[in-house]
């Protein structure tokens, strides 16, 4: 890994970015078994080593300060994570994206601190967060699952609060649009009880649009 920062004469601009290489042996990813017990047909999850692979990226964050008590800030990066052999126990072909490696990752955010007279300060701020499509499992599942990518998906949170003496009040609204964005899930080709051959298929989405409200004292 390699890297740079970088900061501007008046200290209101930083910049940092870095480059990566790994190469893996015997790397470890998780993977479905079949299993027949006592007759009965279960699947489990588990940990299995898929050889050699290797992911090569980079990572950039931006910060900028234009005026006292604003702050802007930029995080982003860059991920190709591949199998550089065949794993036969997991189903994945020399080349293949690893599951659950997203090629782009993106955030950014915003924050104003601000007086509103006497002893009491203000604060507003957002914060955006990009995730890329990614592959849930390899090609060749050998446990049935088949391989799909989970749509990108972007979520905005928006924060308010204000401080008085020893007291502070912070709202927020996560996930203000109310995405049902997937974080993992299960594409099967089959499923063993009744009705059977038909898909099986689950998701775990994110957080639906919450509210919040604390209040704290300092002592």
């Amino acid at each position: 890994e390699v890297g740079a920062k970088w900061s501007s004469a008046d200290g209101k601009f930083n910049a940092y970015i870095s480059g990566f290489y790994i190469d893996w042996t015997a790397i470890q990813l998780l993977t479905t078994v079949v299993l027949n017990v006592n007759g009965t047909t279960i699947r489990r999850s588990l940990i299995d080593n898929a050889g050699a692979a290797s992911s090569r990226g980079f990572d950039l964050a931006l910060r900028y300060r234009p005026v006292r008590g604003l702050n802007l800030a930029v995080d982003t990066g860059y991920t190709n994570a591949r199998l550089d052999e065949t794993a036969p126990s997991l189903g994945g072909g020399k080349g293949e994206r690893i599951p659950y490696v997203p090629r782009w990752t993106a955030s950014g955010s915003v924050g104003y601190d601000f007086a509103l007279g006497g002893s009491v300060t203000g604060r507003v701020g957002a914060t955006g967060r990009y995730v890329d499509a990614r592959p849930n499992y390899f090609l060749a599942d050998p446990a049935g699952n088949v391989s799909a990518f989970m749509p990108a998906y972007f979520i905005l949170d928006l924060r308010a609060g204000a401080t008085f003496g020893p007291w502070d009040v912070g709202v927020r609204l996560t996930n203000v649009t109310n995405r049902r964005a997937i974080l993992s899930s299960s594409t099967l080709a089959f499923q063993d009880v009744p009705p059977f051959g038909v898909a099986a298929n689950a998701a775990v989405v994110a957080q639906p649009r919450t509210y919040g409200l604390t209040v704290s004292r300092k002592f």
